[in-house]
């Protein structure tokens, strides 16, 4: 592993072995931004060859084909918009373009989000004794500890004490 990761900075360096360091370092500067300017621009035409273009994706070996849009999020499978989950053909897409799949993921699934879900704090229960006292009444009859299933009156009969 060093000695690859050796080999790369002497190719990154070629030329410049020889420099003063000041040299040497701005020599280093300049070339990594150009790196860096050629990536960044190489990275924006991808995103921006995926905004605007719908793929067709063919299942092998059935044969299916199906419409992926990745700008409106909508493949013709139905998952990426109703479920919005990426489905198989948005991966397909994002390999086949070289695109990071992750800017098509739903902000629902995203930690930050399921963080937030889980951020509220429960309140300890206290003394059971000290708990407000809970009577389940029917609302057919009015009589306590009776459900409505288990009521005698029928639903007709007792229409005036519904409100209980």
């Amino acid at each position: 592993m060093t000695t690859n990761l050796v080999e790369c900075i002497n190719s990154v360096l070629k030329g410049t072995r020889n420099l003063p360091i000041t040299a040497l370092v701005k020599a280093t500067f300049y070339m990594l931004n150009e790196l860096f300017t050629r990536k960044r621009a190489k990275a924006e035409a991808r995103i921006n060859v995926g905004y605007n273009v719908v793929f067709e994706v063919r299942e092998m070996p059935s044969g299916l084909e199906y419409a992926v849009d990745l700008s409106r999020q909508r493949c013709d499978c139905g998952e990426f918009q109703v479920d919005r989950i990426l489905c198989r053909h948005v991966f397909a897409c994002c390999a086949n373009q070289r695109l990071d799949w992750q800017l098509y993921v739903h902000d629902v699934y995203k930690m930050d989000q399921v963080r937030r879900v889980y951020r509220a704090r429960f309140r300890p229960l206290g003394n059971p004794t000290r708990w407000p006292a809970y009577n389940r009444r029917c609302r057919q009859c009015g009589v306590e500890d009776r459900s409505r299933s288990r009521c005698r009156q029928s639903s007709g009969a007792s229409a005036g004490n519904n409100a209980l």
